[in-house]
């Protein structure tokens, strides 16, 4: 793709992430290791779920171009698995740094506010009071081409970028490399394939140690690709919305998904041409620093802005995708301040106190004395 930047290179500024995850769970916008954009595809007889999912999209609409940035956490009964994501041109593939993520949550976050509360009696002193890829072409056997576009190694995947002009022929040869299977996932490939999008397949293996039903991810991926309009991939099997079976009842679990939107201006989100969006926008805000990952693919963008989408919708309502528009509204929306409560008893200093009862001590003696006398 012509137009697409050179793979991101540099990196993100250092934070702490004990420190992050403390501020972020306070403020309710934890930054999630993330995502599933579109249908995981577990071989047969295994279970993947989404442990959670968050996705950064920067967009271009001079040039048409998004820049779709994931990271993905699972839950899964199989040692491998993959999962599959349309685009309707051909992506460039490339690794992003994972604190991206951490830096938009930062920039993003909730403002504090201090308030002390006072109530009680305490002595204090005074003095503590002033303390303070090769490309090829291969057949699938007995079924219309499928062409492979490109093979590579990227951010923890094997990744093959495929073309394919019938599901039916694009669900054989998933099926012959060990992806999933079924009229489900033949269904969702059927609009794809007719619209002429490009599937790009990656495949994941757990750690060798990795208990069943446990959660393990991978680093965050690019694609850049040339669209009409951004979207984020919403759209799912049916499968993945039906009940699991009862030896894979430890995968259920709720999801959240997080995208931030970089653009030119305030974005709004729809299900389709006019299905709604069933989450919020608890932020919308220009940015005052953008990540150093994201400065080559935002190069043309004077004044950033970044729209967070959540839906922690559990189903998901995935029958279409997830599309971007320039909102109406172009105000900013601030997230509400994460109040920290300083409890503190009223100080007494104990200097004063001490200075008035030995007065009046003395006083008393003195005038005991007199009176004997």
């Amino acid at each position: 793709m012509d137009d697409a930047p050179s793979r991101t290179a540099g990196a993100t500024g250092r934070f702490s992430r004990r420190a992050f995850a403390a501020l972020a769970a306070a403020a309710g916008l934890a930054a999630p290791r993330v995502a599933r954009a579109c249908a995981p595809a577990p071989p047969l007889g295994e279970w993947v779920r989404v442990a959670s999912e968050a996705a950064v999209i920067v967009w271009d609409d001079a040039k048409k171009i998004e820049h779709f940035i994931r990271r993905a956490s699972f839950r899964g009964t199989g040692k491998e698995f993959g999962f599959l994501v349309p685009t309707p041109t051909r992506p460039e593939l490339g690794e992003v740094d994972d604190h991206v993520f951490d830096a938009l949550a930062w920039e993003t976050r909730p403002r504090v506010e201090r308030r002390v509360e006072t109530g009680g009696v305490e002595l204090a002193s005074c003095f503590g009071m002033f303390l303070a890829a090769t490309e090829r072409s291969v057949s699938a056997p007995g079924a219309a081409p499928v062409v492979v576009l490109e093979e590579a190694r990227v951010a923890g995947y094997d990744a093959v970028v495929l073309e394919a002009s019938d599901p039916n022929a694009l669900a054989s040869w998933l099926r012959t490399r060990g992806y999933a299977e079924g009229p489900s996932l033949t269904e969702w490939l059927r609009p794809y394939v007719e619209r002429g999008w490009i599937l790009t397949a990656f495949k994941v293996a757990a750690p060798g140690s990795a208990p069943p039903a446990s959660a393990f991810g991978t680093q965050a991926v690019r694609m850049s690709f040339a669209t009409e309009r951004p979207f984020f991939p919403y759209r799912e099997p049916a499968d993945q919305r039906a009940p699991l079976p009862p030896e894979a009842k430890a995968l259920e679990g709720p999801r959240e998904l997080l995208v931030y939107l970089v653009a030119a201006q305030r974005m709004t989100a729809s299900i389709g041409d006019s299905g709604g969006f069933p989450g919020s926008v608890p932020v919308a805000k220009r940015l005052r620093v953008l990540p150093p990952a994201l400065q080559p693919l935002a190069a043309g963008l004077a004044e950033p802005m970044v729209t967070v989408f959540s839906d922690p919708s559990t189903p998901r309502q995935g029958t279409d995708e997830l599309y971007f528009s320039v909102s109406g509204d172009q105000a900013e929306v601030e997230p509400p301040p994460t109040v920290v409560v300083d409890k503190r008893a009223f100080p007494i200093p104990i200097e004063p106190i001490a200075l008035v009862a030995a007065v009046g001590g003395a006083l008393f003696l003195r005038r005991s004395r007199r009176r004997d006398a």
